[in-house]
């Protein structure tokens, strides 16, 4: 099979997630030749997918990301075997957690290899208890004939491994998703008599920090009255980790938030605000802090996996320790306190560590090579030592 021929089946949860994340790195296969074919239960983005990735789309019918229902993802299991069946890829690329389970399988049986894409570790591997147990055994049992799991930071490789969902050889570390540089681009924010804007962008769950948020901007407007704190993002009822409608409203009612929900683009409200803040309790490599950070946008986070390697503290943003209202505020009444032309500089540092480590062109570039790794394992049996390990123990540099 040439390069001009070898197809390669993305699997993702959603085209949202297609479009919003993967489309970069989908153009870039199909420019090194490959055949790309999607599948992903469609939603309203498909028609903006389409537009930015011309090929093939198949519509999977029975994914719930969330559901619960053992038939139904039986039936999710059914459709991918067929499906493999019918396409016949080269290797299979998988994103998200019910696609890298059942996709695994259905792949193994039909004796085709797998590329597994980890972007962040979710609700039940971060809270333990019995699903803890039951998902980390899945998870073993799906990955254990993968040629690569990729990851998007150390600590989420180092985690896995240690568990022996993989082996470390199996193990890739590819900083995130990646971000276009050129369209997420600083733009000239004109002076105002205002107080500090701060955004919030992601789903609202308190895996994302919103209680201690809510907290830290009570204490914000004590000090700084016309401080305000957007929030852009879906509230999530499926969650075990969402906030419940009926208290994420009483804040705005309160006015600690002002609330725009899902937003389409979020360069209309990162060209309107002075920060971005995302105290979150462990991430893959958030899209929301890269796009500001590219925009030339100062961040506040927390000290935690995913989101502490963005961060150089005092040079590319703040950092403070997860779960904690007092320290959280402190930061937001600091960047307050900032003359504009610091926090100007603090954002422009941030644009350049995206431009030099987290540009989307970079992150395709890596994903490509171990796909094509991948494929060249399942060809010729060439063993991962053949191929230079992107893991490397935490404290190695990078």
């Amino acid at each position: 099979m040439t390069a001009a021929t070898t197809k390669v089946l993305v699997v993702d949860n959603s085209t949202w997630n297609l479009y919003n994340f993967r489309a970069p790195t989908l153009r870039r296969f199909q420019r090194a030749g490959l055949q790309v074919v999607s599948a992903a239960p469609v939603d309203a983005f498909l028609p903006h997918f389409r537009q930015k990735v011309h090929a093939p789309f198949r519509p999977l019918r029975h994914l719930r990301p969330r559901g619960r229902n053992p038939l139904r993802d039986l039936l999710f299991l059914l459709e991918l075997w067929r499906l493999f069946r019918s396409e016949r890829p080269a290797l299979v690329l998988l994103y998200t957690i019910k696609p890298n389970l059942y996709g695994n399988f259905a792949a193994r049986l039909l004796g085709i290899p797998t590329v597994s894409v980890v972007t962040g570790l979710g609700y039940p591997l971060l809270h333990g208890g019995w699903l803890n147990r039951l998902l980390l055994g899945l998870l073993r049992w799906a990955l254990s004939g993968v040629q690569r799991l990729v990851v998007y930071n150390r600590a989420d490789a180092g985690f896995l491994t240690s568990r022996g969902v993989v082996r470390p050889g199996q193990c890739r570390v590819i900083p995130g998703s990646g971000v276009d540089t050129n369209r997420w681009r600083p733009v000239k924010r004109p002076g105002s008599s205002r107080g500090l804007v701060f955004l919030f962008a992601g789903r609202v769950l308190y895996d994302k920090g919103l209680g201690e948020l809510a907290e830290a901007v009570r204490e914000l407007r004590r000090e700084f009255p016309r401080a305000e704190c957007w929030v852009a993002g879906d509230l999530h009822s499926g969650n075990p980790a969402a906030v419940p409608a009926k208290v994420f409203h009483s804040w705005v009612q309160e006015g600690l938030f002002r609330y725009f929900g899902h937003v389409f683009d979020m360069r209309c409200l990162l060209r309107e605000v002075d920060a971005v803040v995302l105290p979150s309790y462990r991430e893959g490599i958030p899209r929301a802090l890269t796009e500001a950070m590219s925009m030339g946008l100062p961040v506040i986070t927390t000290q935690v996996p995913g989101c502490r390697e963005l961060v150089e503290n005092g040079r590319t943003g703040l950092l403070v320790p997860p779960r904690t209202t007092l320290h959280l505020a402190e930061a937001l009444k600091q960047m307050c306190r900032m003359a504009p032309e610091t926090r100007r500089a603090m954002g422009l540092a941030g644009r350049r560590l995206v431009l030099q480590r987290y540009d989307q062109r970079l992150t395709s570039e890596l994903l490509l090579a171990e796909c094509l790794a991948a494929l060249s394992i399942s060809r010729h049996g060439v063993p991962p030592s053949k191929h230079r390990p992107v893991f490397r123990p935490a404290g190695a540099g990078i």
